[in-house]
């Protein structure tokens, strides 16, 4: 026999629950909840216990909207709802944004000399390596591989941001349909200033396109796999031939920090060899099911240490409620001052506070996972649509394939016979079906 205190315990919604009862009552295993009277030897048990299953869904469910709506409502407000807020910016007392004017100077050092003085993303970078100054990840005490120095991608992102102007979008990057929130926030750099900054990056990106020789079917997604940092597109004018090459070899570091020593790949090999390692990946898409059922085996397993935390935060709620229950009786009896109690109940009202915004924390983590479903559910149909397009693909298709397909690329560096090789490996968002790894001369 199975005993749980409750079926919201065992299952998250009504179908997983009916799925596992159905394996325990083919294995004579019998299933008991010590809240919930039902008798799953009888039709009507089993119908009672249906809709228990059904009615701990639909609380799951209205947590889930009333979080959901709660975060929106703050957002609307102008309230930072939760994470590590842009670079440039801390959280005050009361929740909203302020500026932190340590970073904020060097938000406006980066623009000024890129959109005043003329310098390029890396000679910016280079520049505050030398100057030691901390990257975001590191003001923000982010564990990130690449978090102890400034690359051209932090740079860039930090041009692009909206926020420095006064505008943050909260829920930008989401896919869901659910509604996009613009709030105001203080201003870092002028409108004016931030405006001039996009079309000179516009310029510059129309300006690179227009002179650049070659179209790089892989840019953005190689990392270093020495120093972590990103690999770029660089022709050789005088043979004519194209490599990819690490940002950390190709660009001046200083004497404190030596140049990375990973080797240039070249750069019809390295596409090749991807090229048609997502072919197979496309052509096979049997595998991915599989491979998504074990990946979100594992995020359930990570899931259940949440639900227990989760239990045990809702039984500190109702402890803390009880709590000051007792306080406001004591102040009917007569038995301590208003004073006396006004200071419990506040101390109470920091403490629920405290544990409902932990409680919501993890429940936006569970809503991760709920996406995490959805998708692995649709993604066979669309690697079955994918292998239309995968023999007739231009280079546009190609990269949207790659793209859409590919998480990351590392290059390493192996010995062979006496030669450094590069070994490529190839991260797919889905997981892997074997091992992609690959050596290129």
């Amino acid at each position: 026999m199975v005993l749980v205190y409750r079926i919201d315990r065992l299952a998250r919604n009504t179908m997983h629950f009916l799925n596992v009862f159905d394996k325990l009552d083919k294995l004579g295993i019998t299933l008991r909840s010590m809240t919930e009277p039902f008798d799953t030897s009888t039709p009507a048990g089993r119908f009672t216990m249906t809709m228990f299953a059904s009615i701990a869904t639909l609380e799951r469910d209205t947590i889930l909207e009333r979080t959901s709506l709660g975060k929106d409502r703050a957002a609307r407000n102008g309230k930072w709802t939760g994470g590590k807020p842009p670079y440039g910016y801390k959280v005050n007392s009361e929740g909203f944004l302020e500026i932190d004017e340590k970073q904020a100077k060097i938000v406006r050092l980066i623009f000024h000399l890129y959109t005043v003085e003329g310098m390029g993303t890396i000679p910016i970078a280079d520049y505050l390596n030398a100057k030691q100054v901390p990257t975001p990840y590191q003001a923000k005490g982010t564990n990130v591989i690449t978090s102890g120095k400034w690359n051209a991608g932090l740079i860039s992102r930090i041009l692009n941001n909206t926020t420095y102007k006064g505008i943050h979008e909260y829920r930008k990057e989401n896919k869901t349909k659910k509604e996009r929130i613009i709030r105001e926030v203080p201003t870092i750099v002028s409108e004016e200033l931030w405006n001039r900054t996009q079309a000179l990056l516009r310029k510059n990106f129309v300006m690179a396109s227009r002179n650049a020789r070659r179209q790089y079917l892989l840019r953005g997604l190689i990392r270093c796999g020495l120093c972590g940092r990103t690999f770029v597109g660089d022709g050789n004018n005088k043979k004519g031939r194209f490599y990819y090459r690490c940002t950390g070899n190709s660009s001046f570091r200083g004497k404190t920090e030596p140049k990375c020593g990973a080797i240039v790949v070249r750069a019809e090999l390295i596409e090749e060899i991807v090229w048609n390692d997502v072919k197979r990946f496309v052509k096979n898409p049997g595998w991915v099911v599989n491979a998504l059922k074990e990946k979100l085996q594992g995020q359930i397993e990570n899931a259940r240490p949440l639900e227990e935390e989760i239990a045990e935060i809702e039984k500190a709620l109702v402890a803390k409620q009880e709590e000051r229950a007792r306080v406001i009786n004591l102040v009917r009896k007569g038995l301590i001052s208003e004073q006396e109690a006004e200071a419990e109940l506040l101390a109470a009202a920091k403490e629920i506070e405290a544990l409902n915004t932990r409680k919501e924390s993890l429940l936006e983590r569970q809503l991760q996972l709920d996406s995490f479903k959805a998708k692995a559910a649709s993604a066979r149909a669309i690697l079955e649509q994918l292998q239309e397009k995968v023999d007739v693909a231009d280079f546009k298709t190609r990269r949207e394939l790659v793209e859409a397909l590919v998480e990351s690329i590392r290059v390493d560096i192996v010995q062979e016979n006496g030669r450094k090789l590069p070994r490529i490996t190839i991260i797919y968002c889905f997981g892997n079906p074997d091992s992609s790894e690959q050596s290129s001369v």
